[in-house]
C-alpha cells in the first residue's frame, strides 16, 4: 500500500478567526517547530495536521497532531474544519481552489523568507521550500 505523508500547519488569528493554511513540510519535527514559532508572532492558535495520503483509494487520512493556542474552542472532531488539499495530480494546481489556497499563501511565505515575489519565482530552493 503505497502512502505518501506530510504535515501542514496552520494558523488563527483573532478570537473567532479560522485557521489558514500556512506552509507543508514533510518532517514532523520541522512541522512542529515552525508552528512554535509562529504562535510567537500574532497567531491566537496554532496547529499542525498529519496527512496521510493513500495512492490506492485516492484518499487523504487527517489527524491532528499538535495545537497550541490562547481561545482553543472544543469541537468533535468530525465538526473541525480541517481543509483538504485542492491538488490531486499537477492539472488541478490550475483550479479555482487550488489558485485560491496558493494566493492566501504567498504573502505570508513571502514576508517570513523576506524575498519578494521576483526573488522568489527565480530561486529554486524557495520554490521548493513552498
Amino acid at each position: 500500500m503505497a502512502q505518501q505523508v506530510h504535515y501542514e500547519i496552520f494558523r488563527r488569528r483573532g478570537s473567532k478567526g479560522s485557521w489558514s493554511l500556512v506552509e507543508l513540510r514533510h518532517s514532523r519535527e520541522e512541522a512542529i517547530q515552525l508552528a512554535q514559532e509562529l504562535f510567537t508572532g500574532d497567531a491566537t492558535g496554532v496547529k499542525v495536521v498529519k496527512e496521510t495520503y493513500n495512492e490506492e483509494t485516492g484518499d487523504y487520512l487527517s489527524l491532528k497532531i499538535f495545537e497550541d493556542g490562547h481561545n482553543q474552542v472544543k469541537v468533535a472532531p468530525a465538526q473541525e474544519d480541517i481543509p483538504s488539499s485542492p491538488c490531486f495530480k499537477p492539472d488541478d494546481l490550475y483550479s479555482y481552489h487550488a489558485r485560491k489556497t496558493i494566493a492566501g499563501l504567498i504573502p505570508d511565505f513571502l514576508s517570513r523568507h523576506g524575498v519578494t515575489v521576483t526573488e522568489f519565482g527565480h530561486r529554486a530552493d524557495l520554490l521548493e521550500r513552498f
